[in-house]
């Protein structure tokens, strides 16, 4: 980042992230783009007015305190030359308290302007929701006009219209002003006219409404009883407010609704201000905070404490739980980057902007703003607090996985609302009796949150080296699976969180599929021994060696060991054995959530891929767009946490943090993405290859059925627009062979999402099918489709709530999510050599089993190379199951033995039974 991009998003990006906001909230209301336009500018301009206004008042001052000196220069310069005139002048400069610079205040509503329209340029110029979209006699918001046509000459009216308007503003505001100021304005209109007259018409009409608003305010600055009118205006606007979109155009949504109610509220208040003050209910004049040296230190410390807060610790915070995450293996960049577009966006919201309007107010009003100041520190501090609130994991550009709304709960949201008013009555009690005393915990706030984002930027710094470290081993080979026609192949493919209690319903609605995915046993019977990735793959990969139990009785040895050996069980064993054996994204490896195949380095022959990394389409573009949404998404993400609960979901927005800038499915789920494009080109990796050793084994992850998301139905493919009202209504309920139903098109968006993602698995998976039997290698194959777990979905009654409300309130695990029994019910379906058939298997089966089954018939007695056990499956067969529930986060838990388990007891090996399911120990997060 060079010194002017950071300028740019020191004092640009502050305001444009204001413009993406407030066109988001104006397009969800109006739903028509010219509209929001108008929306936007109307609002901006109203946000701004108090700066122009002080701009202006400024202006007008310095021109009042030249007009008086004019003479006594003028007289000055007549008289005196050289350094002598020189000198008399800085002396009744002096004497008059004016100084030379004080010149260029004429120029600050020039300043002032600039920004906003660089902002305007950059938002509007790249918008792509204007694309090909109409207002008015406007064919394209997205092009210049080409309103009018004169013999083949195509003219942009707008831009004139815009450069009229502009000038009318400035012939009255200029009147009475000297010839330069209006010759400047002339020339001022001109420029904005060559700038902006090719480009597009949605920015050309955004500046011209700024312009007409301009020229109102104008015309409304040479009125009598401004005050009154204003007040007038505004409760028109509230009232109008609430007609529009109450009765013209309803807005449905509670929590808008609220907003716009409470909008109108607030616009009536300068008026009911007024008659309460006419009659006498409230004072005429409100006592104010002097302005002093102590109170400008208290807003300015205040402002420090929100810009670390909300540009580095909350960040941070979120990184260092996972700082693998943010990174791209195939094309390093340190995490940490990330935490300097945040800050440079914290810092120019409340280092540069905040203090702006500081600046330009009056010592009354400067006396408020260090108390608004203060109380704003207090109640984010309190509200990062206690309301952050767990709602899961979080996907890399900060959309939790399993939330599409954000619950709040009555009584979060009165708590939070009463902090605000006890907040501020504090901050204003000790600013008037203690301003010292304020002085004092500020700066305490802000040495404390300075020394938080200290260190965790060390352990940050420290998790990236070792993450570097991985990504330059990474193979930079196009990945290949390699598969062989007369020796035997073994397949194991892993798709996190699959659910295989959906497959009959996919294949009932599908029954093509059941041809494709001829020879496949499917076992519903089957449970994995956590809900986690980390829990379930070393039973998954590794067999029954890895179990928690096995796992943590080996306490002095660290856990992303014990995830590497189970990840090389398989690949390890079939190497030795002679076979051909490649690897795509081994999971956890090294406890990097991002893949590592520098665990195989020991065995050369064994070829691994960072397959998910490396098949992407127009992989450069969308990263390069996924990393501007993490750079928007870490600062909007520290507001919402410091937000009030009342304003979670609608600063949250479904995880678009209120951005149109992007609506695409592609980049808003890169995790699903990445997957599907993966599953998609299988059959362009594959190479068949007549001798291939014994044969080959591959073992690979994908994870595109790990994020939820809509689909377009009834191919099931992602879309930016995603419309499933008339597939739903007559597809709704899906149903198995045997009769059983599935509400999908009723369900929830969890349930719907997760039903999606499996059904786009599926038939790409199928499609590969068909390629192996085009090759001649599909009956020479052993396929294992298998999930580390499943997912808390609420069907088929499979919850342990009950007994979990039953504990000892003293050994309540925080929150009862992990009470569904269906997220251990993972995926399980095998095509041995030769079957044929597509059948369904009730036997207990574990995800455990998956190296038994791979290695059945082609390794005899095989033996884990790490701890000398046979691999079997005896286990399963010995007695009760038992499972852990732990934190998912592995740069969280990383030490020897998992940490704040939950055990589970499964007594019986009928998973379905409620019965069979006890939970076994459950202890509270704290306690640990």
């Amino acid at each position: 980042m060079s010194i002017w991009e950071a300028m740019g998003k020191l004092l640009i990006g502050p305001i444009e992230l204001m413009l993406d906001v407030i066109f988001t909230f104006a397009h969800e209301f109006t739903r028509n783009p010219g509209l929001s336009i108008v929306v936007l500018s109307l609002t901006v301009n109203l946000l701004i007015l108090p700066l122009y206004l002080r701009a202006d008042k400024i202006q007008e001052e310095d021109r009042d305190q030249a007009d008086r000196m004019k003479p006594g220069v003028d007289k000055i310069r007549r008289v005196f030359r050289g350094d002598e005139q020189y000198m008399m002048l800085q002396t009744y400069y002096r004497q008059n308290h004016y100084k030379p610079y004080y010149s260029l205040k004429s120029l600050l509503p020039l300043l002032l302007q600039v920004p906003f329209f660089m902002a305007a340029y950059n938002y509007l110029s790249g918008l792509n929701l204007l694309h090909t979209a109409a207002f008015g006699p406007i064919r394209d918001l997205g092009a210049p006009d080409a309103l009018l046509n004169i013999g083949g000459l195509t003219v942009n009216v707008l831009p004139f219209a815009m450069t009229f308007i502009n000038l009318l503003s400035g012939v009255v505001y200029s009147k009475g002003m000297p010839l330069k100021s209006k010759i400047q304005m002339l020339v001022i209109a001109l420029v904005f006219l060559a700038l902006l007259y090719n480009s597009p018409s949605g920015l050309v009409l955004y500046w011209t409404l700024n312009n007409v608003f301009s020229l109102a305010k104008n015309l409304f600055m040479k009125l009598k009883n401004r005050k009154m009118i204003l007040k007038g205006c505004c409760s028109a606007a509230g009232i109008a407010l609430l007609v529009l979109f109450l009765f013209i155009r309803p807005v449905n949504d509670s929590m808008r609704k609220a907003i716009l109610v409470t909008a109108a509220v607030l616009l009536q208040l300068p008026a009911l201000s007024a008659l309460l003050k006419k009659w006498k209910v409230l004072p005429s004049s409100f006592r104010g905070i002097p302005y002093t040296k102590t109170t400008r230190a208290v807003f300015w410390c205040s402002c420090l404490f929100l810009a670390l807060l909300t540009g580095c610790l909350i960040p941070e915070a979120v990184l260092k739980s996972s700082p693998s995450e943010f990174v791209d293996m195939l094309n390093y960049r340190n995490p940490l980057w990330y935490i300097v577009h945040s800050i440079l966006f914290a810092a120019g919201t409340f280092l540069i902007w905040i203090p702006v309007y500081f600046g330009l107010s009056s010592r009354k009003a400067k006396g408020l703003l260090s108390v608004a100041a203060a109380s704003l520190a207090v109640i984010s501090a309190v509200n990062y607090s206690a309301f952050g609130g767990n709602y899961g994991d979080m996907s890399p550009i900060l959309q939790y996985y399993v939330v599409e709304r954000i619950p709040v709960t009555t009584a979060n949201i009165a708590v939070g609302l009463c902090i605000i008013p006890v907040a501020v009555a504090a901050v204003y009690l000790i600013t008037r009796k203690a301003p010292g005393l304020l002085l004092a915990i500020c700066i305490t706030g802000c040495v404390a949150a300075g020394a938080v984002c200290a260190a965790d930027t060390a352990t940050i710094q420290a998790r990236a080296g070792e993450i570097r470290a991985g990504s330059e081993k990474a193979e930079d080979a196009m990945p290949e699976i390699h598969l062989s026609r007369n020796g035997r192949n073994t397949v194991v493919i892993m798709l996190d969180r699959a659910i295989g209690s959906f497959v009959p319903y996919i294949m009932n609605e599908k029954p093509e599929l059941l041809e494709k995915f001829d020879g496949f046993t499917l076992y519903p019977n089957t449970v994995s021994y956590g809900p986690y990735t980390n829990v379930g793959t070393p039973t998954l990969f590794g067999g029954y060696d890895y179990t928690p139990d096995r796992l943590n009785e080996r306490a002095d040895e660290p856990l992303p060991v014990k995830q590497n050996e189970a990840l090389r069980v398989m690949p390890v064993i079939f190497d030795e054995a002679g076979y051909d054996v490649t690897v795509f994204d081994p999971p956890y490896a090294n406890y990097n959530s991002s893949s590592d195949v520098s665990i195989y380095e020991d065995h050369p022959d064994i070829h691994g891929y960072l397959a998910q990394e490396r098949i992407q389409e127009n992989r450069d573009e969308r990263e390069e767009i996924r990393n501007a949404l993490r750079e928007r998404n870490f600062f909007c993400y520290a507001l919402f946490r410091v937000s009030s609960p009342v304003f979670h979901e609608l600063l949250y927005n479904s995880g678009e943090y209120n951005t149109e800038r992007i609506h695409s499915q592609a980049i808003g789920n890169s995790v699903f993405m990445d997957g599907y494009w993966l599953l998609k080109n299988l059959p362009a990796i594959t190479e068949v290859k007549d001798e291939c050793k014994k044969g080959c084994f591959f073992m690979m992850v994908d994870y595109m059925t790990h994020n939820g998301i809509m689909l377009q139905e009834p191919d099931y493919v992602p879309s930016a627009s995603v419309d499933n009202s008339a597939y739903e209504a007559e597809h709704g309920i899906r149903t198995t062979a045997d009769g059983k139903t599935l509400d999908i098109g009723g369900a929830s968006a969890l349930i719907q999402t997760h039903y999606h993602t499996n059904m786009a698995a599926f038939l790409l998976l199928a499609d590969w099918m068909d390629y192996l039997r085009e090759n001649g290698v599909y009956d020479n194959t052993k396929i294992i489709l298998v999930a580390d777990h499943g997912y808390y979905l609420g069907l088929f009654g499979l919850d342990l709530r009950e007994k979990y409300l039953e504990l000892p309130p003293n050994t309540k695990y925080y929150g009862d999510f992990w009470t569904d029994t269906m997220a251990y019910m993972p995926l399980l379906m095998v095509k041995d050599f030769g079957a044929t058939g597509f059948t369904t298997d009730y036997t207990f089966m574990t995800n455990a089993d998956t190296p038994t089954l791979a290695m059945k018939d082609l390794i005899e007695n095989p033996v884990n190379p790490a701890t000398g056990n046979p691999v079997t499956d005896d286990e399963k067969t010995q007695g009760d199951i038992r499972l852990a529930v732990t934190t998912c986060y592995v740069e969280i838990n990383r030490g020897n033995v998992y940490t704040h388990q939950i055990r589970l007891r499964l007594s019986n090996q009928d998973i379905y039974n409620i019965d069979n399911w006890t939970i076994e120990d459950a202890k509270l997060r704290d306690a640990e």
